[in-house]
Protein backbone atom coordinates (compact mmCIF):
# COMPACT_ATOMS: atom_id res chain seq x y z
CA UNK A 1 0.00 0.00 0.00
CA UNK A 2 1.48 3.39 -0.75
CA UNK A 3 0.15 6.50 1.17
CA UNK A 4 1.53 9.65 1.50
CA UNK A 5 1.95 11.10 6.03
CA UNK A 6 0.53 14.35 6.53
CA UNK A 7 3.08 16.86 6.94
CA UNK A 8 2.26 17.49 10.86
CA UNK A 9 3.09 15.16 13.11
CA UNK A 10 -0.34 13.41 15.01
CA UNK A 11 1.03 13.00 18.40
CA UNK A 12 4.59 12.78 20.77
CA UNK A 13 5.25 10.54 23.32
CA UNK A 14 7.36 9.52 26.16
CA UNK A 15 6.92 5.86 27.20
CA UNK A 16 8.38 3.11 28.42
CA UNK A 17 7.49 0.10 26.53
CA UNK A 18 8.51 -2.32 29.55
CA UNK A 19 8.71 -1.89 33.63
CA UNK A 20 12.82 -2.44 33.67
CA UNK A 21 13.20 -0.23 30.50
CA UNK A 22 13.71 3.52 29.87
CA UNK A 23 11.29 5.64 28.43
CA UNK A 24 11.43 6.06 24.79
CA UNK A 25 10.60 9.13 22.73
CA UNK A 26 8.12 8.61 19.68
CA UNK A 27 6.14 10.37 17.29
CA UNK A 28 3.48 9.41 15.37
CA UNK A 29 2.10 10.72 11.78
CA UNK A 30 -0.94 9.84 10.19
CA UNK A 31 -1.78 8.88 6.47
CA UNK A 32 -5.39 9.21 5.16
CA UNK A 33 -6.24 5.59 2.89
CA UNK A 34 -9.33 4.32 2.12
CA UNK A 35 -10.89 1.70 4.57
CA UNK A 36 -11.50 -1.08 1.48
CA UNK A 37 -7.20 -0.67 1.03
CA UNK A 38 -5.88 -4.55 1.20
CA UNK A 39 -3.31 -4.09 4.25
CA UNK A 40 -0.51 -6.57 3.38
CA UNK A 41 1.33 -7.62 7.11
CA UNK A 42 5.27 -8.09 7.33
CA UNK A 43 6.61 -11.55 8.97
CA UNK A 44 5.48 -11.74 12.37
CA UNK A 45 3.29 -8.14 12.32
CA UNK A 46 -0.19 -8.87 11.51
CA UNK A 47 -2.04 -6.32 9.90
CA UNK A 48 -5.67 -5.73 10.70
CA UNK A 49 -8.36 -2.56 10.59
CA UNK A 50 -9.52 -1.42 14.00
CA UNK A 51 -13.09 0.18 14.64
CA UNK A 52 -12.47 3.02 16.84
CA UNK A 53 -15.88 2.74 18.99
CA UNK A 54 -14.71 -1.05 19.70
CA UNK A 55 -12.17 -1.74 22.31
CA UNK A 56 -9.10 -3.83 21.48
CA UNK A 57 -6.04 -4.62 23.29
CA UNK A 58 -3.06 -2.40 23.37
CA UNK A 59 -0.27 -1.34 25.51
CA UNK A 60 -1.84 1.78 26.22
CA UNK A 61 -5.16 2.53 27.20
CA UNK A 62 -5.25 5.97 26.11
CA UNK A 63 -4.22 5.29 22.58
CA UNK A 64 -8.11 4.49 21.33
CA UNK A 65 -9.30 7.74 22.83
CA UNK A 66 -6.65 9.67 20.96
CA UNK A 67 -7.32 8.19 17.65
CA UNK A 68 -10.87 8.65 17.67
CA UNK A 69 -10.86 12.42 18.47
CA UNK A 70 -8.20 12.57 15.64
CA UNK A 71 -10.63 10.67 13.36
CA UNK A 72 -12.59 13.10 14.22
CA UNK A 73 -10.68 16.27 13.88
CA UNK A 74 -9.63 14.90 10.42
CA UNK A 75 -13.59 14.13 9.40
CA UNK A 76 -14.53 17.61 10.53
CA UNK A 77 -11.72 18.99 8.21
CA UNK A 78 -12.37 16.60 5.29
CA UNK A 79 -15.97 18.15 5.48
CA UNK A 80 -14.88 21.79 5.77
CA UNK A 81 -12.97 21.17 2.73
CA UNK A 82 -15.83 19.80 0.89
CA UNK A 83 -18.30 22.62 1.45
CA UNK A 84 -15.45 24.87 0.86
CA UNK A 85 -13.68 27.57 2.38
CA UNK A 86 -16.60 29.96 1.53
CA UNK A 87 -18.75 28.46 4.59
Amino acid sequence: MQAELLVTPAAATVRSYHPTRSATAGISYLAVVDQRAQLKPESGQPAAWHRLDEPWQGWFADDRLRMKQCALWLGDGLEHTARGSGD
